[in-house]
Parts: C-alpha cells; sequence; structure tokens
C-alpha cells in the first residue's frame, strides 16, 4: 500500500509517544480539538478532524507547500458566561502531502462537528514491461 502522506522519523526518547499520521501524543484524550482521522479508499486520501462548535467561516485550510495546513479560530463572543468548564480555543494541524496527492483535487465539508476532507490521489502511471535485447 502506498502511502499518501509522510511523517518524520521520531528519535528515540520520543518513541512510545509517537503516531505516525498524528505525530506525538502525550495521552489518549477522549476529546481534544484537532484531532485526526485518516483512511484510504483508492483514489483517495479521507482526513477528518474534529472541530466541535466551530462555524465553517471558523475554519481555514491552505496548502503550504508541501503540508496542508488546517486552522480553527472561534469568533470572538462577549464573555457573559457566569460560570465557564469548557471554552473552545484554537488549533492549528499540518499534514505533510506526498508527491501522490493530487493538489488540485482536494475538497472539504463540515458537518456534526467534524471537518472532511478528500484528498485526491494522483493517477499511477500504468505498467509497461521493457524486453531485454
Amino acid at each position: 500500500m502506498m502511502h499518501l502522506m509522510h511523517y518524520p522519523h521520531p528519535s528515540k526518547s520520543q518513541r512510545g509517544s509517537y503516531h505516525p499520521y498524528f505525530g506525538h501524543v502525550a495521552s489518549r484524550p477522549t476529546f481534544t480539538l484537532g484531532a485526526a482521522n485518516l483512511s484510504y479508499t483508492e483514489d483517495a486520501a479521507n482526513l477528518s478532524i474534529l472541530a466541535p462548535g466551530f462555524r465553517k467561516e471558523d475554519l481555514k485550510i491552505e496548502l503550504d507547500g508541501d503540508f496542508l495546513v488546517v486552522t480553527g479560530t472561534p469568533a470572538e463572543k462577549e464573555a457573559t458566561d457566569r460560570r465557564r468548564e469548557f471554552n473552545l480555543g484554537s488549533f492549528e494541524r499540518r499534514f505533510r502531502l506526498s508527491d501522490a496527492i493530487n493538489r488540485d483535487d482536494i475538497t472539504a465539508r463540515y458537518e456534526n462537528g467534524i471537518l472532511h476532507l478528500r484528498l485526491g490521489k494522483k493517477p499511477q502511471a500504468p505498467k509497461t514491461e521493457i524486453s531485454v535485447a
């Protein structure tokens, strides 16, 4: 299977807390803004990013060289809460894209607090056999 995204190899001191797709993980929280799931189909990589409480206008997706950058910044609201037990802060995730991703075939949709990105693959060159003379 060809991997569509490349990730740096962890140093010895970071092993054990490193995930090949999500980077360094200190713990396994049940809720983290910007947490991501990655799956593959025959023609695309599908990336789902947890972003509850945001409006689609609060989310920004950019291509920066070989990186796909996803940023969530909630709209400013007046602090009228008498008690606050949670705060939706900002997040930023950077994903290094391999050469197998077609940068012109990336689509996004936001529903039920999850940002879904479809990263289309480039068509593979057909195999040809070369005879030895």
